[in-house]
């Protein structure tokens, strides 16, 4: 077997509370958590691109203060199923280091944040074109989008 066959998953470890913890690729067994979790922070998150694109350190300061104020809990209920731990324990550290953690979760699954995130801007734009939700994009499709 070549050494380009099999690529081991790469990881970093982060300090958080004390600890040293591993982030590691994300597994499936914790994709239906992570997807569920992040994707309100997520759409909430492509919905003030255009709000913030423009605008001026005030409204993305008071867009950044909406987003922690009514997705925190979800920030860190994404981070903690990532790596092992309960939703409170991460919720309980320090801003600095929730932030490093959080960083460290993307960067290790950029893939698969960045495809999801995509996917949510697609729906946005699909949206935003016709005025109204998801929709086939036209008559002889044989499956509607969902």
């Amino acid at each position: 077997m070549d050494e380009l066959d099999v690529l081991e998953p790469t990881g970093m470890t982060v300090s958080f509370r004390g600890e040293r913890l591993e982030v590691r690729p994300l597994t499936l067994d914790k994709l239906a958590g992570i997807v569920r979790a992040a994707r309100p922070l997520l759409t909430a998150l492509v919905a003030l691109e255009d709000k913030v694109a423009d605008a001026d350190d005030n409204v993305a300061l008071d867009c950044l203060l909406t987003l922690l104020e009514e997705h925190s809990e979800g920030a860190a209920a994404v981070v903690a199923i990532a790596v092992g731990r309960e939703r409170a324990d991460i919720a309980a550290g320090e801003l600095p280091e929730f932030m490093q953690l959080a960083q460290a979760v993307i960067e290790v699954n950029r893939d698969f944040f960045g495809r999801l995130l995509v996917s949510l801007q697609g729906g946005r734009a699909v949206r935003r074109a016709s005025g109204a939700g998801l929709t086939r994009s036209n008559s002889s499709s044989s499956a509607a989008i969902d």
